[in-house]
């Protein structure tokens, strides 16, 4: 009698450990009978909901109320498949909680079948994962973020295969150029570039990949619409564990606006250094000849005019004398004086209200019949004349001519013979072309400037060999089993304790749970079992968790595409698994091979502090 009381003890000590077990259990477990009525709910269902477990026994979710029509249907078409296929199913639902917080659902409907094999009743385990849920939220946002950036800043990602050839789908490439995804694979792309930079662009890139470095370089790129944009190009290689290459990632930032920024400041750099060279000879200089003939010769150089030259004027006799012009070689002088009455021309008329006269083609400008022909017959085809006025009255100009072609004389270069002219009235003139040339000098050092961010933040450390790995820290615990049948809660349990030991907030405590559960996750659902451990150092603050195991290896292909392409995710990869650790945890080490994988996630007690 005293064994069957001591086993009838035994009986009630498991039985109450059982139902502690059970009430406690982070999930909600409840058992359904075939009409889908409550026979039993835990605690953890009363607690999500504030219903007491008596109100659900022998109600239907549909006699139970509060949950939406779409829930209620969802769970009756899940529970009728249970019933006909005698297999489990999962669903997932929103439910409010207590509070009136949305939370989100996955539940397990398994079948408990009789000694005639018939479903006798249905055993669900509802689990909350309305973190998991936020966190992907968050994850797509970021994704969005990145991808309006990437649409903001006008940039092309692209990859290619390891010996460098455009395989497969691009769809930015194809969006850009128009190109049908036939048309850019292998070499295809070069036939978008413009044909003067085409097959620099493509022996470059085979040198690139010919020595595994990474490939830098310009070149232009036809738009959709025909249109050529400048592009500044960078592709590195992605390397499998042994060391070879998987494939080249490379993106296409749209430079052109920048390009034509930079041109234009070089040419305005070197149009003010001109100034500014001529302002200084007019500061230094003492004899006004030597001057005159300087400020021509540099002008006219610079210009690659024919001619430069100063024509003084005599209003009251209609008369203009040229001294000493500089003249290419081969080009006829225009020295000496010239009778302007007899050629038709009013020369307060030219220089209407004291404008600079710019004449592209003198043949065909809006001028009396016989001035063109005097001019056409001299050799004065084309010029920029700036004038210079004394008291009121028109006194001299600073002539550049081109002798018998047309020109088209732009406005920065009839700014330059203005300015030219304006130096040559004294040092006064020559400080304030000292100052545009300072003003030049601060402009150019402003647009310095970069146009694009990193895209990736270096999180994510991938390890060729052990020695890359960070140095194991002071064991928390014990090296932990993991499988399907255990170790996932030891290892959260374990990483709990540790950052409460750190000092961890709940936040960051609370992510670093969440990372070591998906890397836990990945090895029991990829591989089947494994092992973890978890490490502290105190001076440090810092939690280590370590997991490994001697599976084949995670598949790589594809992680530059699942951290740069908005939702991408594929069977054999980390997938959205890498990226919730990514999300959560301040570093994350990955060393994998044939032999097996290692992954160290690591959490300081404060969080990292803000490159801002």
């Amino acid at each position: 009698m005293n064994e069957i009381e001591e086993v009838r003890e035994e009986l009630a000590r498991l039985r109450r450990d059982y139902g502690a077990l059970v009430d406690n259990a982070p999930d909600v477990l409840a058992r359904f009978d075939r009409q889908g009525r409550f026979l039993y709910i835990n605690k953890t269902g009363e607690r999500n909901t504030g219903i007491p477990a008596a109100a659900f026994l022998g109600k239907t979710f549909r006699e139970l109320g509060g949950q939406p029509e779409t829930n209620i249907v969802q769970w009756e078409e899940a529970l009728n498949f249970v019933l006909e296929t005698r297999h489990a199913v999962c669903i997932e639902y929103e439910y409010p909680l207590a509070g009136g917080v949305l939370g989100f659902f996955e539940c397990v409907l398994t079948p408990e079948l009789d000694e005639a094999g018939e479903v006798a009743s249905i055993v669900t385990v509802t689990r909350d994962f309305t973190a998991r849920h936020e966190a992907q939220v968050r994850m797509r946002e970021s994704e969005e973020r990145y991808r309006t950036l990437v649409d903001a800043t006008a940039q092309i990602v692209w990859t290619n295969d390891s010996e460098g050839r455009m395989v497969g789908r691009n769809d930015d490439w194809s969006a850009f150029t128009g190109q049908a995804d036939e048309e850019y694979q292998g070499f295809g792309w070069a036939q978008a570039v413009h044909p003067d930079d085409a097959q620099p662009t493509v022996d470059a890139w085979m040198k690139s990949v010919a020595a595994r470095a990474p490939f830098i370089f310009e070149h232009r790129l036809k738009r959709r619409d025909g249109v050529y944009r400048t592009f500044s190009i960078r592709a590195v290689p992605v390397l499998e564990p042994d060391g070879s290459i998987r494939e080249w990632v490379g993106i296409h930032v749209d430079i052109t606006e920048r390009k034509a920024a930079e041109q234009d400041l070089r040419a305005r750099a070197e149009r003010e250094s001109l100034i500014a060279k001529i302002a200084r000879g007019v500061l230094w200089s003492a004899d006004p000849a030597a001057l005159r003939a300087n400020v021509l010769a540099v002008l006219g150089g610079y210009l690659h005019a024919d001619r430069c030259f100063y024509v003084l004027y005599d209003i009251d006799r209609g008369a203009a004398r040229v001294q000493r012009d500089w003249v290419r070689d081969g080009v006829p002088s225009l020295e000496g004086e010239w009778d302007l009455k007899a050629q038709g021309v009013n020369i307060q008329n030219v220089f209407h209200e004291g404008r600079t006269l710019v004449v592209d083609d003198i043949a065909v400008a809006d001028a009396p019949a016989a001035m063109t022909s005097a001019f056409l017959s001299s050799g004065q085809r084309s010029f920029i004349a700036a004038p210079f006025f004394y008291e009121g009255r028109l006194a001299a100009a600073l002539a550049v001519m081109m002798a018998d072609t047309p020109r088209h004389w732009t406005p920065e270069e009839t700014a330059l013979v203005e300015a030219a002219a304006v130096q040559v009235r004294g040092a006064v003139e020559a400080a304030r072309a000292r100052d545009r040339e300072l003003e030049a000098q601060r402009r150019q050092r402003d647009f310095l400037r970069d146009v694009l961010a990193s895209v990736t933040e270096g999180r994510l450390i991938l390890c060729q060999s052990d020695d890359e790995l960070p140095p194991p820290l002071s064991p928390r615990s014990c090296v932990i089993s993991l499988s399907m049948q255990g170790g996932l809660r030891e290892l959260r349990h374990e990483v709990q304790t540790a950052c409460s030991e750190m000092g961890m907030c709940e936040e960051r405590c609370f992510d670093l749970v969440t990372a070591a559960s998906e890397a836990g996750m990945n090895t029991v659902v990829h591989v089947g079992k494994g092992e973890g451990q978890v490490m502290t150092d105190e001076t440090a603050r810092l939690v280590q968790v370590r997991l490994w195991d001697h599976g084949p290896g995670i598949a790589l292909e594809n992680l530059p595409k699942a951290t740069l392409r908005k939702g991408y995710s594929s069977a054999g990869t980390l997938g959205h698994g890498m990226k919730m650790m990514l999300q959560t945890a301040d570093r994350v080490y990955l060393r994998t091979s044939a032999s097996g994988t290692v992954v160290v996630i690591e959490q300081h007690r404060d969080p990292p502090q803000s490159g801002l």
